[in-house]
C-alpha cells in the first residue's frame, strides 16, 4: 500500500499536480519578487500562490532555500532574532552553491550574484523596501541569461537539493547532534539510503492516530533511538 502511494505520488508530481518532496503550499502566498541582474535589481509586489520549500518550523530558526519570509531573505527585521534568521538563509546559499549537485553554471552564477546582492545591501535602498513586514514571503527571479524571469527555488537542482537537506534535518538525534543512519527503506526498497528520524509535516488517517501503529510518535524510524515508540518496525527515506 505504502508503495502504491508513493508511486502515486510521483504521478501526481509529474503531471503537475502534486508539489515535489520538501514542497507545500501556504495559506499566505509570495508578497515580494526581487529581480535581479549583477548590478541591479528591482522588488516588486506579486501575489503567488504557489508551494514552497517547507521545513516544518514552528519556533526554532530554519532558512529556506531561495524562497522565504522577509526576515529571513531580506533581514528586514532589525532585531537579533531577525538578524539571525538572514544570516541562516545567507548560510543556507552558501552551502548550496558548495553542494556536489549543483552543475548549472547559470544557476550557480545567479545565486552567486544573489548573494553579492544580498550582502552589498543595495535592496535596502530601493523605495518598496520599508513595506516588506517580517513575514511576507519574497522570492528571487534573475532577468539575464537562460534563467531569466524563472523563480530560482523552482529549478530542479534547487529542490534536489532542498530535498538532501531536509534529509539530513530529519535525521535521527538532537539539533546541532544529528547522525546518519543508513537502512533499507520499508517503501521502495532502495538500499543503503539515509534514513528519517521525524518527517516535517504530520500523517494522519482518522483522528490523531500515527499511520503505522498506536505509539505516541509518528513516524519514527526504525533505527532512530532506545525507546521502544522510535524503534517502530517502519523505516522511511525522505523522498518517500
Amino acid at each position: 500500500m505504502f508503495r502504491e502511494l508513493v508511486e502515486l505520488g510521483k504521478r501526481l508530481q509529474g503531471e503537475g499536480k502534486l508539489p515535489p518532496p520538501g514542497f507545500y503550499p501556504y495559506a499566505e502566498p509570495i508578497r515580494w519578487v526581487v529581480h535581479f541582474s549583477p548590478g541591479e535589481a528591482e522588488l516588486r509586489e506579486a501575489s503567488l500562490d504557489w508551494a514552497r520549500p517547507y521545513s516544518g518550523r514552528t519556533s526554532g530558526l530554519e532558512a529556506h532555500l531561495l524562497a522565504d519570509e522577509g526576515a529571513y531573505a531580506l533581514g528586514v527585521d532589525p532585531g537579533p532574532k531577525g538578524q539571525e534568521k538572514h544570516r541562516l538563509f545567507l548560510e543556507l546559499l552558501d552551502k548550496f552553491l558548495g553542494w556536489k549537485g549543483l552543475r548549472d553554471p547559470n544557476l550557480r552564477q545567479a545565486v552567486g550574484e544573489l548573494l553579492l546582492l544580498l550582502r552589498s545591501g543595495r535592496l535596502q535602498g530601493h523605495p518598496l523596501f520599508p513595506r516588506v513586514r517580517p513575514k511576507d514571503w519574497v522570492s528571487f527571479v534573475p532577468e539575464w541569461g537562460p534563467l531569466a524571469g524563472q523563480h530560482l527555488f523552482q529549478h530542479p537542482e534547487a529542490q534536489a537539493f532542498w530535498q538532501e537537506e531536509l534529509a539530513e534535518r530529519s535525521a535521527p538525534g538532537a539539533k546541532g547532534n544529528k547522525r546518519a543512519v543508513l537502512g533499507e527503506c520499508a517503501v521502495c526498497g532502495a538500499s543503503p539510503v539515509r534514513l528519517v528520524g521525524k518527517i516535517p509535516l504530520g500523517v494522519r488517517l482518522a483522528g490523531t492516530k500515527p499511520l503505522h501503529s498506536f505509539n505516541a510518535s509518528a513516524f519514527p524510524s526504525f533505527q532512530g533511538g532506545a525507546e521502544p515508540e522510535k524503534q517502530a518496525p517502519l523505516g522511511l527515506c525522505f523522498p518517500c
